[in-house]
């Protein structure tokens, strides 16, 4: 697959990464509490910090705020959207701060937009993520049978450290291959299947015909198994991903298909055409997201020049407490040339609608900034318009 969150080529773990959501520390206050539908679980007077929790309604936004007086002057310390029952904030204060008040109030429409902006990237982010953890492992394989058996074998367990440029290589542990970065974080790989080309590089192994099934762990925030495969003689591809994957401390269950076309033409110059679907489910409390979309991305080069077109249809389905969220054939269609936008005025479009319980609530739509020089896929929903992507033209 090519990464369909960066034009041209370039990939990112985003998926993967932490959110931070609350703040590491302490707090010292006294607390006011002025919604009725928001009940306050805990609140703890620490030395140097203050620690607070109330409940929340998944697909609604929560902002705290803080005063040294209960008449105010109100100031907002922090905004959460809330995706399951229960939300938390803890804080640093000095051990010598004044008395404060603090209240919570509740705000629906935030939080449905960051939950339908977060349901409409999903796919592609998954897509994003499938590429990168299978480029890594496998990259990771190649580099720990050199140095573990100079290239005579296949090598899939041990330990990789990164040493500046270079990488150390030591057998243990026989079970996994755990991949020590020098900033710290580290990936551990459970690879149950690895059948492909091994005569160049990860990029050409995973081009080709190839089966490679891991278990990807990133500590505290995911534990994933994915299966790829293209089978000899196609260029049909099949991902899955199954486990769970925890983000501003909720934990997500997925179950997640990816299938379609990655196919290659050296023939003429250069020709890439990607197409495939993403169907599945992400689940947690409160949360239940349906997947469906299609995302095609064709690509032709040649004499240092190249164009390419994107297209992505969304039909998925998210359940936000009691209210269903239904993508209604939504479209978005891009062109480039030489990485920048072209055919701005006959190809660009958005189309398509978003169903609130069977109701039309938000709509696609393309909105052109010339005078910021930019040009924006938006959803305009009753309560505001939210920016789905943006690029410079």
């Amino acid at each position: 697959m090519s990464n369909p969150n960066n034009h041209p080529g370039k990939t990112m773990l985003t998926l993967l990464r932490p959110e931070v959501l609350l703040a590491c520390a302490l707090g010292g206050a006294a607390f006011s509490r002025v919604h009725a539908a928001v009940e306050i679980t805990r609140f703890s007077r620490q030395p140097v910090a203050v620690e607070i929790a109330w409940t929340s309604e998944p697909g609604k936004a929560y902002s705290l705020l803080s005063a040294p007086t209960i008449a105010g002057p109100w100031a907002e310390r922090i905004t959460l959207a809330a995706t399951h029952a229960s939300l938390g904030w803890t804080n640093a204060e000095p051990a010598d701060q004044p008395q404060r008040f603090y209240r919570v109030l509740e705000h629906a429409p935030a939080a449905v937009g960051a939950e339908l902006l977060a349901a409409a990237n999903l796919p592609q982010l998954l897509g994003s993520t499938a590429l990168e953890t299978a480029n890594l492992g496998v990259q990771g394989v190649f580099l720990a049978s050199i140095l573990g058996a100079g290239g005579a074998q296949l090598v899939t367990t041990g330990t990789l450290t990164q040493q500046g440029a270079n990488w150390d290589y030591t057998p243990t542990p026989p079970d996994r291959l755990f991949v020590q970065f020098q900033t710290g974080s580290n990936l551990t790989y459970h690879v149950t299947r690895m059948e492909g080309d091994f005569s160049r590089d990860a990029a050409k192994f995973l081009e080709n015909p190839h089966a490679f099934n891991y278990r990807v762990i990133v500590p505290n925030l995911g534990d994933l198994s994915f299966e790829n495969a293209i089978p000899p003689g196609t260029c049909d591809f099949l991902v899955t991903a199954r486990g769970g994957l925890t983000l501003s401390n909720v934990t997500y269950d997925l179950d997640v298909r990816l299938s379609g076309t990655y196919c290659i033409d050296n023939s003429f110059g250069y020709q890439l055409i990607n197409d495939y679907t993403t169907t599945g489910t992400v689940n947690a409390p409160g949360y239940a997201l349906t997947l469906n979309q299609r995302w095609r991305h064709e690509l032709i080069g040649g004499g240092g020049g190249g164009a390419s077109a994107v297209q992505e249809w969304n039909n998925s389905t998210l359940t936000l407490g009691a209210d269903t969220y239904q993508w209604d054939n939504t479209k978005k269609q891009k062109s480039f040339r030489d990485g920048s936008p072209s055919s701005l005025d006959t190809y660009w479009l958005a189309s398509g609608n978003v169903l609130r319980n069977g109701t039309v609530y938000g709509t696609y739509r393309l909105q052109p900034e010339p005078l910021l020089a930019r040009l924006k896929f938006v959803l305009d929903l009753p309560t505001g318009t939210i920016e789905l992507e943006s690029w410079s033209i």
